[in-house]
């Protein structure tokens, strides 16, 4: 990612790594409940994990468009 490109790179990191570890949470209880009854772990993943890839991508893009800078040139008036 370009710097000059996200107006506020700790905000847009943060917002990245929420929506990762939202993911990871995901994965996370599809695999305990994998490990009581493989079905339901099947169930979940089929369910949550596959379909979260097109949610990670859509709020990807959101999360990007919400920090990304109008004009990739202008400098900061800090």
């Amino acid at each position: 990612m370009d710097p000059h490109e996200i107006t506020d790179i700790p905000a847009y990191n943060r917002a990245n790594g929420l929506m990762w570890s939202g993911y990871a949470g995901c994965m996370v209880a599809t695999g305990i409940v994998y490990l009581f009854d493989i079905t339901m772990g099947v169930i979940l993943l089929l369910l949550i994990c596959i379909p979260g890839i097109a949610v990670l991508i859509i709020v990807h893009y959101l999360i990007h468009n919400r920090y990304r800078r109008k004009d990739p040139y202008q400098r900061d008036r800090r």
